[in-house]
């Protein structure tokens, strides 16, 4: 599952699981080149933007 928001960026950055790293790939690789490779298709999902709600404690 990807946010559709994500998908608006120019880049994608992601942690490969090594504390001293972390990957900054073009969205348009990705969804065009690294999707395919995998033979995945990524479900999209629109989730609610928190910042914009107001928030009660």
């Amino acid at each position: 599952m990807i946010d559709e928001d994500v998908l608006k960026h120019a880049y994608v950055g992601c942690h490969p699981c090594i504390n001293t790293s972390s990957i900054r790939v073009p969205t348009d690789q990705m969804t065009e080149k690294v999707f395919p490779a995998l033979a995945h298709v990524p479900q999209l999902v629109s989730l609610p933007d928190y910042a914009e709600e107001e928030v009660t404690v």
